[in-house]
């Protein structure tokens, strides 16, 4: 089995059982995270949900990748954000490299977590799963936007509840 890179212009959608796996977790992903509280931490909003899209990133990255070896490919979409991604991934590398506080620029800083290279990490995985496998389906899309609809009212349900002391 040869392996390839195989990369694509947004040509055909990914319909592969790999990818409903894939497209499960970013439904979970983004229905949790707005909704994800633990008044057991010292920092009660970011630093868990940065910590569920660092697991959630794992398991999307750990899905697309058992999906291409199992296809005997690795599909990547190209967008018209590939340079501009890149080159902003190059410069959070170089202030990594240059800080004079390594470990703030890698991890963030308290109260703001989602600031450093890791992050920004997880964030261009993301992107690149989403439009890989999403590609060109809108009924898909459609549902990602219900999703987000579903816990956006939930959320504003809770903080007009807050809003009254309820």
């Amino acid at each position: 089995m040869s392996k390839k890179l195989a990369v694509q212009n947004s040509t055909n959608p990914t319909t592969t059982t790999g990818s409903s796996f894939v497209r499960t977790c970013f439904h979970i992903l983004f229905f949790v995270t707005p909704l994800l509280l633990w008044p057991y931490t010292t920092e009660v909003f970011e630093f868990n949900k940065m910590i569920f899209v660092y697991a959630m990133t794992t398991i999307i990255a750990t899905g697309w990748i058992i999906n291409s070896i199992k296809a005997g490919k690795f599909t990547l979409v190209r967008t018209p954000l590939d340079l501009p991604i890149s080159l902003f991934f190059l410069s959070q590398i170089a202030s990594t490299i240059f800080s004079i506080d390594p470990h703030t620029s890698l991890w963030g800083y308290y109260s703001r977590f989602h600031g450093g290279l890791m992050s920004t990490i997880c964030y261009i995985i993301l992107f690149y799963a989403f439009v890989t496998h999403f590609q060109k389906d809108t009924k898909a899309i459609f549902g990602i936007v219900k999703t987000l609809l579903a816990t956006a009212t939930i959320t504003a349900f809770y903080g007009v509840l807050e809003h009254f002391g309820i």
